[in-house]
């Protein structure tokens, strides 16, 4: 009630007199002033009560009761010039059609009266855009209450919707300027009162995300030759509505949807028009990349034409994880048969994968241009379906992943590393929370290893487990000395490196000609952890181990040829890579004998495929790897049904999941999908004992790792 009375008298002070001014209190709460300020004006309006239902409800409720033809609307807190009405009939009177909508200028003011600014549309755009009816409501400058409607078109499109509390008068507005003819007057016969009070600003959250559902709904309702008339093009219809919303508004969720809009148009013209100069005139601003960047994308891009539907993987390049890209490789080569696959490298270009022929496209994006925004619009107008991200572990990767969800795009968050990796590194750490919530936005959540999906599924409804896809490639493995392998990162695990070296050393005393091949990252000149005063090579020799006993490569890239040629596989401690060297070496026909794990467990049957050894008994192992040394039937069958253990991560039964799971995705809502995953990719693990140990052991590196960041 604080400001009705200013808002009645400028109603009444109009210089045209043939009016009717209708005053509808909605349910105020105000001890009854709103109702004593309107009676006190006796019958110079018509004042009607109502409960309260909404600003929508009480100005249909005014329409339905309204007598005259034409019908403008003014808020309790706003006033009019004398004049209003005036001009605005004047303003019909010279155009033939009568039913004709008028809009003019307003002023703002703020709760003490002060004159802050005026805004009318005839002094900021042209004619020939105000000639388009639509042309200012996606764009700054209309009033609802400067505008004059005859009453013909409430009957043609409806009243004020009543679901809509703080954007009904645009969404009015949106149905009743559609296909009209509007007449914009130079007058500025609105006064506009800017203050706390309002609803808009009370509930700020939801007016946004109100705005952010209106604007979308008003861009698809168009056509394209409205569009193009509101822009020029549907393209810059779309681009500068982006630009407008970007420096006007708070609406994230409208301002998405038309830089989309605006990619996917801008990708449309490329691939009708061959034409890349458009695109990279706009690549700053759409791409958040130079103009080099973005052609040399686009022209990778472009090398292979496909009527296949397109996915992208990302991998980070310049991450030295052997084991991630080599899978991240291979998943790509799989699914090159059904899909039309990128394969994004963010990072230094000499490391990509060296293949003669791909069945997938390789692009090389730089790191000093990657944008998480930027990069998902390439991605866009890439005609990106599906996007599978290899690396989550980074905040940009995480980031983009996010994006790409919300603009419609299906991710999925292959996770290489376990569920628990972050939570026992400091490496890592920082990254929980974030990594948290953009995998419980994904699409889906991928694991490869059972434990991972089956842990992040009992908070999460988004977790699959798909394993690595692996090539099989077992070798003849006939006369010739017997081989030993030891693949690990050993810079990171000294230990691991020392205890192989004993027990080998012993193992060599009973199988003269015994050969160790050590793979993996390791500096010899290290010393070593028992003893800092010796190195490792100083081990070698105290050892007596010749060195035609050892093959040493200082990266994985030899695997393949140092596994085709190993009997055993050894695994002495536990390491971030031993799911992956365990299958791997089981593609080679490899038996592994390895630490009780009850990670590694879930690829090592005991006395099948390998053999589990109790943590920190060197002994045990030797006596493992012994028996199986002297026992070559026993060897033989091990090695069999290593191979028979890796038929499950064959390239054709990682692709035939991949691909239902991907087009579910494509052909499903949500609530579908994540019932898919329950039924088909979720898998259900025994509470054991040794699950319930291995929670336990992990919470408890998390604690402690936890209370050392604290303490620091």
């Amino acid at each position: 009630a604080n400001y009705l009375r200013e808002a009645i008298d400028s109603a009444l002070n109009q210089t045209y007199d043939n009016i009717e001014i209708i005053v509808v209190n909605d349910g105020s709460c105000d001890e009854g002033k709103t109702e004593e300020i309107a009676l006190s004006y006796e019958d110079k309006i018509r004042y009607f009560s109502k409960e309260n239902g909404g600003v929508a409800t009480a100005v249909n409720f005014g329409i339905k009761n309204m007598k005259g033809e034409y019908f403008s609307w003014l808020s309790h807190d706003d006033m009019y010039a004398p004049k209003k009405v005036e001009h605005e009939i004047s303003a019909l009177s010279q155009v033939e059609d009568k039913r004709s909508i008028v809009s003019g200028g307003h002023k703002v003011i703020n709760s003490k009266g002060r004159y802050l600014w005026r805004i009318n549309a005839r002094k900021i755009y042209s004619s020939k855009e105000l000639s388009y009816p639509l042309f200012i409501l996606f764009r700054s400058g209309l009033h609802g209450s400067a505008l004059l409607i005859h009453k013909s078109h409430f009957e043609r499109v409806g009243v004020f919707n009543t679901s809509l509390p703080t954007t009904q008068d645009h969404d009015m507005w949106f149905r009743i300027f559609r296909g009209q003819n509007v007449i914009h007057t130079p007058y500025y016969d609105v006064i506009s009162r800017s203050h706390s009070e309002q609803d808009s600003k009370k509930s700020r959250n939801e007016h946004n995300r109100e705005c952010d559902s209106l604007w979308t709904n008003m861009g698809e309702a168009l056509t394209d030759e409205e569009r193009t008339a509101i822009g020029g093009s549907p393209y810059l219809f779309y681009s500068k509505t982006a630009e407008f919303l970007r420096n006007n508004s708070a609406y994230f969720g409208a301002i998405e949807y038309y830089e989309k809009k605006a990619t996917e148009e801008l990708s449309k013209s490329y691939y009708k028009n061959n034409s890349i100069e458009e695109v990279l005139t706009e690549s700053e601003v759409l791409f958040a990349c130079s103009s080099k960047v973005a052609k040399s994308f686009i022209n990778d891009l472009t090398k292979k034409q496909t009527e296949k539907r397109r996915i992208a993987i990302s991998l980070k390049a310049s991450e030295d994880d052997y084991w991630l890209k080599n899978s991240a490789f291979l998943l790509a080569e799989t699914l090159s048969d059904i899909y039309d696959v990128l394969l994004i490298y963010i990072g230094k270009s000499e490391n990509r994968h060296k293949s003669d022929e791909k069945s997938y496209t390789e692009i090389h994006f730089p790191v000093d241009s990657f944008s998480a925004k930027g990069f998902a619009h390439l991605l866009i107008f890439a005609k990106t379906e599906a996007y599978i991200s290899v690396y989550n572990n980074d905040l940009l990767h995480l980031e983009t992943l996010k994006i790409l969800g919300r603009l419609g795009v299906k991710t999925f968050a292959l996770n290489f590393d376990t569920y628990f990796d972050a939570y026992s590194s400091t490496k890592l750490f920082s990254q929980i929370t974030a990594k948290k919530d953009c995998l419980r936005e994904a699409t889906v959540a991928v694991w490869n290893d059972k434990i991972s999906a089956s842990q992040y599924s009992l908070t999460n409804n988004n977790s699959a487990y798909i394993e690595c896809p692996i090539k099989t490639k077992p070798a003849e493995k006939t006369n010739r000395k017997k081989s030993l392998i030891s693949a690990c990162d050993f810079l990171e695990n000294g230990d691991a490196l020392e205890s192989v070296l004993r027990l080998f050393s012993k193992l060599l005393c009973d199988n003269p000609g015994l050969i160790l091949s050590i793979c993996g990252p390791h500096n010899l000149s290290e010393p070593i952890p028992s003893d800092p005063r010796k190195s490792f090579d100083a081990l070698i020799k105290l050892l007596h181990i010749p060195s035609e006993s050892l093959r040493l490569s200082e990266s994985f890239n030899e695997f393949e040829q140092l596994f085709s040629e190993a009997d055993i596989n050894i695994i002495i401690a536990p390491d971030k890579d031993l799911r992956s060297i365990v299958i791997n070496a089981q593609s080679a026909a490899v038996p592994t004998v390895a630490v009780n794990d009850l990670a590694v467990g879930e690829f090592i049957t005991n006395d099948y495929n390998g053999i589990l050894v109790p943590q920190n008994s060197l002994e045990q192992f030797y006596d493992a790897i012994s028996d199986l040394l002297n026992d070559s039937e026993k060897l033989l069958k091990m090695k069999e049904n290593a191979i028979k253990s890796a038929a499950c991560y064959a390239p054709s039964i990682v692709e035939n999941k991949w691909q239902k799971l991907i087009e579910e995705s494509f052909n499903a809502d949500e609530n579908s999908v994540n019932e898919f995953l329950r039924n088909n990719y979720i898998p259900v693990l025994e509470e054991s004992d040794e699950l319930i140990k291995y929670r336990t052991q992990m919470y408890e590196r998390f604690a402690d790792l936890a209370s050392a960041i604290l303490l620091e």
